[in-house]
């Protein structure tokens, strides 16, 4: 029997049942997803078996993150391997490692078969430490600009702040309540009069209508605070000091002492008014007071001799002003006293009768209830104090003079007083005249908390007046008559007519130079004893110089009459 042969429909059979077995495979491959590994992030801890089942179109991946580790104390590389779950389809899960991280991870993905994950080991790239991007200078510069921007604008406030309360303040001791009636006819010694007598100036709305009516004449002088001008009040002569404004703290002061209660005195500048006037774009600070045609002392002596008798007169009459200031008043309304700190020739008035008066306080210091006050004595100065060498002596000395006065070791501080005492010094920044300066004052070595220091000081400036003015007296020796010297300002041949202050500090302190007391002097009891005055006021120690009250009692002892022969 013969063979049979395949028949050829069979064979297609088989082959078509194999590829639909293929396609019934692929179909359920897809239907049940991906077998993959798990390690670290099971679906089910609890029935761990190794392997998870990821969702149809998933995957499979295998992570890498560097965790520290608390037990080591450090940082290692922890490895998870799972399915990607049915919210996480397609590749944004797979492609994050494309992202930088603040701490280092990474990931693979896979789907081409079951398990697949299992062998992949992602790395870990290096990174750079994370730092802050510098900031860009601008933003540094405003970083920086902004609290200083902010500090200043509050100073600033604060400074206008004060200015504003202190003006005010000024303003409240510049005011004095209306107390009388100023009539068409009324002159202004019948003004002064009818004031309530303590010596602080007419009230306000008076002074206002005063400076008001005032003509002003003509300039007869100016300084480095203002113009003094002549003017006319009801036919009376008044001196107009009209104030830069600049200086406009120097109008204050003065104006505040001038209406100081009791501070009128007749060898004091006679005060009238003070007042501020405005015209459109020009402000004027006004302030009025007595005229003396005769000028200041300075000029006065240039083109007049004296005798004796004049000579002791403006002397006599200075030391009278300083003496005023300089004591304290107590009382219901007391008087504080008072430091010039500008003593010179040209703040000192000559008036009709020939005596002086004192000028000019935009400096001055004001100093209220009394204190004691050391004065620093150098160990060397101990025998050059006036009268005997025992400490006792000096201080008698000194007490009859109104000054109080310690036992002083020069090795202790320079100051003893009351908590409560108190130094008004204003808010003029400016000093004084530095030709006139004392030692003290040159060498910064003045203890301007204590106000006995600032008296010594004004002894010091009043030491040279005193030699301009006994330079231009005339002297005799017998029946000889002798001529005045010419005037001359003090240190006239060591320093410049403009002396710095380098200048003065060298000449007085360093060299310790004083004015040339002329042999003549010597020659004449008057001119000896106003030399051992001159000498003991300008004396280099402070505590060594005499008070104004000393001066005052010592030149009024010299008796002389109104008839020495000048030629």
């Amino acid at each position: 029997m013969a063979a049979m042969a395949p028949s050829p429909g069979r064979g297609a059979g088989e082959h078509g049942a194999l590829a639909l077995l293929l396609c019934l495979l692929v179909l359920y491959k897809e239907a049940w997803g991906l077998l993959c590994y798990c390690e670290g992030l099971c679906p089910d801890p609890n029935n761990f078996n190794g392997t998870c089942e990821a969702m149809s179109n998933s995957f499979c991946f295998s992570a890498v993150e560097l965790l520290y580790d608390q037990e080591t104390d450090q940082w290692k590389e922890e490895r998870t391997y799972g399915c990607l779950g049915q919210d996480e389809l397609g590749l944004m899960q797979c492609r994050a490692y494309l992202i930088e991280h603040h701490r280092p991870k990474n990931i693979s993905c896979c789907r081409e078969y079951d398990r697949c994950n299992e062998g992949l080991l992602p790395q870990l790239s290096p990174q750079k430490p994370s730092v802050a991007p510098p900031r860009n200078f601008p933003e540094s510069l405003l970083l920086v600009t902004l609290p200083v921007a902010f500090v200043a604008v509050l100073a600033l406030t604060m400074s206008v702040w004060y200015r504003y309360r202190q003006r005010e303040s000024n303003i409240l001791v510049y005011n004095k309540p209306m107390g009388i009636v100023m009539g068409p006819s009324d002159t202004l010694s019948d003004l002064i009069e009818q004031s309530s007598g303590s010596g602080s100036g007419l009230p306000l709305l008076v002074q206002r209508t005063i400076a008001k009516q005032i003509q002003l004449v003509q300039s007869v002088g100016k300084g480095r605070y203002g113009e003094v001008w002549l003017g006319r009040w009801r036919g009376e002569r008044v001196a107009v000091k009209v104030f830069f404004t600049t200086d406009e703290a120097s109008w204050f002061r003065e104006t505040e002492i001038y209406q100081t209660v009791l501070l009128r005195h007749e060898n004091i500048l006679g005060y009238i008014a003070a007042d501020i006037k405005g015209t459109g774009s020009l402000t004027q600070m006004l302030l009025i007071t007595d005229y003396h045609q005769l000028g200041s002392l300075h000029d006065y002596l240039q083109n007049t001799t004296l005798n004796y008798f004049t000579m002791i007169r403006l002397s006599l009459s200075t030391s009278c002003g300083i003496s005023h200031l300089h004591t304290e008043i107590f009382g219901t309304k007391g008087k504080p006293a008072i430091a010039h700190r500008d003593i010179k020739s040209k703040n000192i008035l000559v008036k009709r009768n020939g005596e002086c008066c004192i000028a000019d306080f935009g400096l001055a210091v004001k100093y209220v209830s009394s204190t004691v006050c050391e004065l620093n004595v150098s160990p060397s100065l101990e025998s050059e104090k006036p009268g005997n060498n025992a400490d006792d002596d000096w201080c008698a000395h000194n007490a009859g003079a109104g000054m109080m006065c310690l036992q002083v070791d020069p090795f202790m501080p320079s100051e003893i007083g009351s908590e409560n005492n108190e130094l008004d010094f204003g808010t003029n920044p400016k000093v004084g005249t530095r030709r006139y300066m004392a030692p003290e004052v040159l060498n910064e070595t003045i203890n301007t908390s204590c106000f006995e220091s600032l008296k010594m000081a004004d002894i010091y400036s009043f030491g040279l007046v005193l030699w301009e003015i006994a330079r231009r007296c005339a002297s005799e020796n017998g029946e000889r008559y002798l001529l005045a010297d010419d005037y001359q300002l003090p240190y006239f041949n060591c320093v410049p007519p403009d002396p710095s202050f380098e200048d003065m500090h060298e000449v007085v302190c360093v060299k310790g130079i004083r004015p040339e007391i002329p042999l003549r002097w010597h020659c004449n009891e008057v001119l000896k004893t106003m030399s051992k005055v001159i000498q003991e006021c300008w004396h280099g120690n402070p505590a060594a110089r005499l008070t104004a009250l000393r001066v005052k009692k010592t030149l009024y002892k010299l008796h002389v009459t109104d008839g020495t022969k000048i030629v």
